[in-house]
């Protein structure tokens, strides 16, 4: 148990500041490239100290859409090619084989 109350205080109003500010971190790509791993390292804290993971988790996957396309594609991930697929299926059309 966290006896500093000032430093409970100062960390719940930091991570307040920093989930409102990302929204606007989103102009700058450097800043927003940045803080990304923060806030997801924040979110892994919350899911460890505070015993929620189900939460954090949720969140840690809603801030990797903002990761940026290169890094996607360096873990491997099919960035280009699957919204253009799934598009297609909606359509009913078929995609074509790459």
């Amino acid at each position: 148990m966290v006896r500093s109350a000032v430093l409970v205080t100062a960390i719940t109003y930091g991570t307040v500041i920093l989930q409102v500010a990302f929204p606007l971190t989103l102009l700058n790509r450097r800043v927003k490239n940045v803080l990304l791993p923060v806030l997801m390292a924040e979110h892994a804290s919350i899911a460890l100290l505070c015993g929620l993971p189900f939460f954090s988790m949720a969140i840690i996957f809603a801030d990797a859409v903002f990761l940026p396309t290169s890094f996607l594609r360096w873990l491997g991930y099919p960035v280009s090619g699957t919204a253009h697929r799934l598009a297609e299926r909606v359509r009913g059309r078929r995609p074509a084989e790459s």
